[in-house]
């Protein structure tokens, strides 16, 4: 038997097709296709899903956050007894690295920029 449409889009339902490629976290990237280039538009997460069953009216809502939510919600911690001088660009390099975040999902230039004297090393909450 085919899941119906609340069924086919919930995270929860085992024998549907879209089972497990939608959920809460996953990756979410959406682009234009124009003059034979995709060009990006938005890359974030899925955070939630709605699903409307409605016999009339049948919709799936997607809500998606960025990675700066994903970010803002880190907890990072400078060591000040950890010191020392690193570009501007380094010092985004680790707190991002301390924070979790890909370096697939980042392109930072740590080659100019201004250096930071005694810069305390970054460490996950």
């Amino acid at each position: 038997m085919r899941p119906g449409f609340h069924e086919k889009y919930s995270p929860f339902t085992t024998d549907a097709n879209l089972q497990g490629k939608i959920r809460p976290w996953l990756p979410v990237r959406v682009r234009a296709y124009y003059d034979s280039t995709y060009i990006p538009l938005y890359f974030g997460y899925i955070s939630a899903i709605r699903i409307k069953p409605h016999a009339d009216v049948q919709s799936v809502v997607f809500y998606c956050t960025d990675g700066i939510d994903l970010l803002a919600r880190q907890m990072i911690t400078q060591d000040p007894n950890d010191t020392k001088e690193c570009s501007d660009g380094d010092a985004i390099e680790k707190i991002l690295d301390a924070a979790g975040w890909p370096q697939s999902r980042r392109s930072i230039d740590t080659s100019g920029g201004d250096n930071l004297l005694n810069y305390p090393a970054c460490t996950a909450y």
